[in-house]
């Protein structure tokens, strides 16, 4: 064993730092760890909580990561130290979460929307609210922690699996994808220490690699493997619930997804989840109208409309004339928006009559009255608001937990003499020369520690029991913790919709004129009808009549008079 430790730019043998013992445990999507025992009190000296620290095997880098612990042992007379080092997944667990979110500020008067980073998350979207499946989620919690000084790279994310939105806050990075990465059952995350510089974190939605163990070998120690039938499904249901609200109105909606097809969702191991989903938000708006048909042709229809015609009984239209005549009717009271189906559009009307007034002149008028034109009827008219549509349901989550469990069947442990972790670790293990039953079981390497002083590696494989209870009925139950979101529609938007109510629509109401009247016949009289002068335009035959400047002789004097005639 050719053991080097690096440290602060270091690299000394592990002999000549006082190492007496070197174990590494791994396990997925949890925080490897180095553990090193040195055979004095002093040895442990060097390091501190937080220090960088390197294991190489030759020229080979088996760890990576920061020192976590410094216990120290008393026994007697001896006195030793151990050091205990974790692997860049604990950097995840000291960094909570946070996500791009849009602030408003009203401030200045108007809305403006600038970015604010959260610790409330809805897991399962975007920063532009829009949805996304595990593996860009999984992308950008790492991205995350990354820029927050998570130490380690990036290497191959390739996780295919759909998601629901989870909606969770204050979660460290860690939590984040422990609940994302549940709907990905099979998953495997591991740190490649082979290269220089950060480990890489690779995250597999199920490993393609395979792993063979031969009893006849000479390097197995020993071997347990347990059957699970237990784990084995006759079918899976995913029940998808929604509690739906729409003004006075509110109903629950229930969808099924069921994998196999043909399976009984009451027959015995077959497992029925049910999932909440955000559910359809919507208001109505109720519009109370009042409309009458447009008539510009009926004396009726202009008294009502201006008050100075009202009381003339003998009031005629010599022509009337509309600016627009898409619509029949007038909207007299309420409001008509475009989202209730119907239409709008000013429309001037126009007209030229003629009456007799009380005194008797005879008066030619141009009038006009300025409405809101509409095809609706009267009545009550309804205008819905979505202020949150539904949340989309994963396609298919049935049959990749389904698939999934069909890797679950066994679980075991073995012993392995002058083995690598690396050549077995999240790999398909498949064991040789032992029960026929164990040549394909695909049963996955979840966990293992190797002791590098005595060249034994021990080896546990099938269910993440780190991540799931042992139970299949809670294996697979990712949804019990899981809470539907109520914030995913205003993560782009700042709006909480619910809230919002929208109004629009044209306003009934008019503008009324009138134009110069024309008088045929003007009469004057006093006020107690003892004498009236009357000016008939239709006694001059077509002349016109004005005042006009006369000269006469009076008393020896000459004055000028104005006299009223034609020509």
């Amino acid at each position: 064993m050719a053991l080097f430790i690096k440290h602060l730019s270091e690299i000394l043998p592990a002999s000549e730092m006082g190492v007496c013992s070197v174990r590494i445990s791994r396990r997925s999507a949890a925080p490897d760890s180095l553990n090193l025992r040195f055979s004095s009190d002093s040895a442990v000296g060097r390091f501190s909580i937080g220090d960088v620290v390197e294991l190489f095997d030759g020229g080979e880098r088996r760890f990576y990561g920061s020192v976590a612990k410094l216990p120290k042992y008393c026994s007697g007379e001896s006195k030793n130290s151990e050091m205990l080092v974790e692997s860049p997944w604990a950097d995840m667990e000291k960094i909570v979460y946070q996500q791009l979110w849009k602030s408003a500020d009203t401030a200045s008067g108007e809305v403006v929307l600038s970015p604010v980073m959260r610790s409330k998350v809805v897991l399962g979207q975007n920063s532009e609210g829009e949805k996304i499946g595990v593996g860009e989620q999984v992308s950008d919690i790492l991205s995350y922690a990354v820029s927050s000084g998570a130490m380690f790279g990036l290497g191959n994310i390739s996780v295919d699996a759909k998601m629901l939105l989870d909606e969770a806050r204050d979660l460290s990075c860690a939590e984040a994808l422990a609940r994302v990465l549940k709907w990905a059952p099979n998953f495997v995350a591991y740190f490649d220490y082979s290269g220089s510089g950060l480990p890489l974190l690779n995250i597999l939605s199920s490993p393609s690699d395979s792993a063979n163990l031969d009893m006849d070998s000479g390097e197995i120690s020993s071997v347990s493997v347990s059957s699970r039938p237990d784990l084995s499904l006759a079918g899976v249901s995913v029940k998808y619930e929604r509690e739906n609200t729409s003004g006075d109105f509110s109903w629950v909606s229930v969808e099924e997804d069921i994998y196999p097809a043909d399976c009984n969702p009451s027959s015995k191991n077959v497992l029925v989840m049910s999932v909440d989903l955000d559910g359809l938000r919507a208001t109505v708006q109720t519009y109370p109208i009042e409309t009458e048909s447009i008539q510009e042709q009926s004396a009726d229809w202009w008294r009502k409309h201006l008050p100075a015609l009202a009381g003339i009984d003998n009031l005629q239209i010599v022509s009337a004339a509309r600016s627009e005549d898409s619509y029949p009717r007038e909207l007299v009271s309420g409001t008509v928006s475009e989202r209730t189906g119907y239409e709008t559009a000013p429309c001037v009307v126009s007209a030229s009559v003629s009456y007799v007034d009380s005194n008797g002149s005879e008066v030619v008028d141009d009038v006009a009255v300025r409405v809101v034109s509409t095809n609706a009827p009267s009545g009550t008219l309804f205008a819905w608001n979505t202020s949150q549509v539904c949340e989309e349901k994963p396609e298919g989550l049935a049959k990749a937990i389904y698939e999934a469990s069909l890797g679950l069947r066994f679980e075991g442990s073995a012993k392995i003499i002058g083995a690598k972790a690396e050549n077995f670790f999240c790999k398909k293990i498949n064991i040789l020369n032992g029960d026929a039953a164990w040549e394909n079981m695909n049963a996955i390497a979840m966990s293992c520690e190797e002791d590098l002083s005595t060249n034994m590696l021990t080896l546990k494989f099938g269910p993440p029991t780190h991540l799931y209870p042992a139970n299949i009925a809670e294996l697979f139950r990712i949804g019990r913790e899981r809470k539907a979101s109520t914030s995913w529609w205003s993560r782009s938007t700042a709006k909480h919709a619910p809230q919002e109510v929208v109004m629009d629509g044209r306003v009934s109401g008019e503008n009324t004129s009138s134009g110069s009247a024309k008088y045929v016949k003007f009469v004057v009289s006093d006020s107690d009808g003892g004498g009236r002068v009357e000016l008939d335009a239709r006694d001059l035959s077509g002349k016109i009549a004005k005042f006009r400047d006369i000269t006469i002789c009076k008393d020896g004097e000459t004055s000028t008079v104005k006299v009223l005639m034609t020509d």
